[in-house]
């Protein structure tokens, strides 16, 4: 979709184009968004963009055919507050009255540019097509320090999208471990071994452990569940130093058994990452 269909040459441009005749070169030496609309008819009236937009980078020009294409990219860089962009303005230097609006290009709809606080690193671009006649050379003016080459933006943009996803994966697993669900619970545990069957520990990469009473939490452990994927005594896990301690019974049961006997305590055991 082209949301840049309202593109007019200004009344300042087109009192430019008349001189350029001559023989001159248009020379378009910046590129600014505004972030206000106006009625069509009246866009070639304009002699500045709308108010709070800003300036956006010119990319080197190519050529396509008889058409110039100059491409400009907006970055994000720096911006306190987000906006909605309506307009882009393309500046040009007139011989006789300085930096004139040359011609402006006016949203079907609005674009909302986030603020670099709200999504670091946007940036996007866009490709206008300019007509000059073989008696009106074309000019752009660049800022080197803005510009990009396509490998290099290719290269920022993929960079970009690696983070995001790995932004994905961690709010997934972090998501898991919020929704993360009770599996078992050890409660009235004594001083023999006491199986605590339907817990289906092994179907979780980690497992967490809440010990505590009356709604109070006195220690958590997050563990690999693999610790305790063998019976061998050495691989039980220590809870409330060591009242109580918990090993593997089978692939959907554990075994525990408290060091000391009348405990109010229990053991809230959650499945974390299911495998």
């Amino acid at each position: 979709m082209n949301i840049w269909e309202n593109t007019v040459l200004t009344d300042q441009g087109k009192a430019l184009q008349a001189k350029l005749l001559q023989g001159q070169t248009l020379k378009i030496t910046r590129v600014t968004t505004g972030s206000k609309k106006v009625p069509i008819v009246d866009l070639r009236q304009q002699t500045d963009v709308t108010e709070g937009g800003y300036d956006i980078t010119l990319q080197p020009s190519r050529t396509e055919g008889e058409k110039t294409i100059l491409p400009v990219l907006l970055e994000n860089t720096g911006l306190k507050e987000s906006y909605d962009l309506w307009q882009v303005g393309f500046f040009a230097e007139d011989p006789d009255e300085g930096e004139i609006l040359f011609c402006i290009s006016q949203a079907s709809q609005a674009k909302h540019i986030p603020s670099e606080a709200e999504s670091p690193g946007y940036s996007v671009t866009w490709d206008f097509y300019f007509n000059p006649s073989n008696t009106v050379p074309f000019e752009v003016v660049l800022n080197s320090s803005g510009l990009v080459n396509i490998e290099a933006y290719q290269e920022h943009t993929n960079a970009i999208s690696e983070v995001n996803k790995k932004v994905d994966s961690l709010n997934s697993a972090l998501n898991n471990i919020v929704t993360s669900p009770v599996i078992g619970e050890v409660t009235n545990y004594t001083t023999s071994e006491k199986e605590y069957i339907n817990i289906a520990w092994s179907s979780y990469h980690f497992l967490l452990i809440t010990w505590g009473s009356y709604g109070n939490v006195y220690q958590t452990i997050l563990i690999p569940s693999t610790y305790i994927d063998s019976t061998n005594s050495g691989k039980r896990i220590i809870v409330g130093n060591d009242e109580l301690q918990i090993y593997k019974k089978s692939e959907n049961s554990l075994s525990a058994r408290a060091t000391t006997a009348s405990q109010i305590n229990r053991a809230i055991i959650y499945g974390i990452m299911p495998k």
